[in-house]
C-alpha cells in the first residue's frame, strides 16, 4: 500500500483476502485450518478481509491500467500451483484467464476505466473453486 503509489508499471494484482499468512499476523496459529463454528473468530477474519479490500482498492485498483483477481480462498502462495492458476474461478474465469484478459487489453486503450479488470471474489468460504485438498494453503 506505501510503495504501490510510486511504482510506474502496471500492475496486476492476486492475492487471497483470507491470506493465510495474513490471518496470522492477526493471532491465528493454525490460520489455513479455521474452522466456521466460531462467530468472534469469524468477525475478525472478516474486518480482515474489509480492512485488506479497502487498502487494496485505494493503494492498486484505484488506477485504470491496474488489475487484480483477489479470491476468498484461505491460502496463500496463489500462483505457483497450476490447482490454483487454472481453477480458482471467480464470476466463471480462472486467474489465468483474468490476467490474460488484462494483458491483452492493457495499452490498447487509452480509456481503460477503472476496475475493467479487477475480479472480487465471493466473501469466505464461499467460492468452491478454492483448492481444499492437502496442503491447500499454497504448498509451493
Amino acid at each position: 500500500q506505501y510503495i504501490a503509489p510510486h511504482i510506474k508499471a502496471p500492475l496486476f494484482i492476486v492475492n487471497s483476502m483470507y491470506d493465510a499468512a495474513g490471518l496470522g499476523t492477526l493471532g491465528f496459529p493454525n490460520a489455513s485450518n479455521i474452522t466456521l463454528n466460531n462467530a468472534t473468530v469469524l468477525q475478525r477474519i472478516q474486518q480482515y478481509h474489509t480492512q485488506y479490500l479497502d487498502i487494496v482498492k485505494a493503494a492498486v485498483l484505484s488506477v485504470p491500467r491496474n488489475g487484480g483477481f483477489l479470491t476468498s480462498c484461505n491460502q496463500h502462495e496463489e500462483i505457483c500451483r497450476s490447482e490454483d492458476y487454472e481453477g480458482i474461478h471467480i464470476k466463471g474465469i480462472a486467474m489465468a484467464g483474468a490476467l490474460g484478459q488484462w494483458w491483452k487489453s492493457w495499452g490498447r486503450t487509452k480509456t481503460q476505466s477503472v476496475g475493467a479488470h479487477v475480479w472480487v471474489d465471493v466473501d469466505w468460504p464461499n467460492n468452491p473453486t478454492c483448492w481444499t485438498g492437502p496442503n491447500d494453503h499454497g504448498a509451493c
